[in-house]
């Protein structure tokens, strides 16, 4: 456990340093998107208890709070950094979208587990990518012609998240919500990744977009097949 809050407070203290950085260093803004909240559609009526319309209430801000933030983000004509910046406030997303199931006590125990191991592992990749902006920063690649090609399948594919987000109807049990969401979170991030791959003559950039893919993947269909069992 106290391994677990250090690395939060790493995680914290390095997505400020971001956050700096890339308002100090920034060559451009991009308005990427409208920054329109989603409003997630809800079969959950004015019975329900109190613990489930507050999971769905942390859950409605979190999803717009990515939304806002990854369409929002300081482009800096380095792909490669664009992608870094943008991919650090979707792993914020699914890190608070799973301590919002923790939070809220989900009853499935795998589900638990899987939150659980969803924020280590969003965590470390966090880490990993702030050391890598430290260091691309220090002789970015600037080429806007391809950041602009970048940035509009990065759009589209945040686009669809949200799209995919807004249709999505929430029940009045949580650990199924939590797997929907996360499996359009997943989903969402194997989009960014193949569209950085598309784009990004960085190796090291490639092999970590390759290894996030890998890693959503199997866990994209292990929550399917969670959600067949506990419908």
């Amino acid at each position: 456990m106290n391994n677990f809050f250090k690395k939060l407070t790493i995680v914290s203290l390095a997505t400020l340093m971001v956050i700096l950085t890339t308002v100090a260093c920034s060559k451009s803004y991009n308005n990427i998107g409208k920054n329109e909240n989603i409003k997630v559609a809800s079969n959950i009526d004015n019975d329900t208890n109190n613990k489930k319309r507050d999971y769905i209430k942390v859950y409605n801000d979190t999803i717009n709070k990515m939304n806002k933030g990854m369409s929002g983000i300081v482009t800096t004509g380095d792909i490669n950094l664009d992608y870094l910046y943008g991919m650090i406030i979707h792993h914020q997303g699914a890190i608070e979208m799973s301590e919002n199931l923790l939070k809220y006590e989900g009853q499935n125990s795998q589900v638990k587990q899987l939150a659980e191991n969803i924020i280590n592992a969003q965590i470390d990749s966090i880490i990993k990518m702030n050391a890598m902006i430290d260091d691309l920063s220090k002789s970015p690649v600037i080429d806007e012609t391809k950041e602009e090609s970048y940035l509009k399948e990065y759009n589209k594919a945040l686009k669809n998240m949200m799209d995919r987000f807004s249709k999505l109807e929430l029940s009045e049990n949580i650990d199924r919500n939590f797997l929907q969401g996360m499996i359009i979170h997943h989903q969402g991030a194997i989009d960014i990744v193949n569209a950085v791959l598309k784009y990004s003559d960085n190796d090291d950039i490639k092999a970590m977009a390759k290894e996030e893919a890998k890693s959503q993947e199997p866990q994209i269909d292990e929550m399917k097949k969670i959600i067949d069992l506990i419908r």
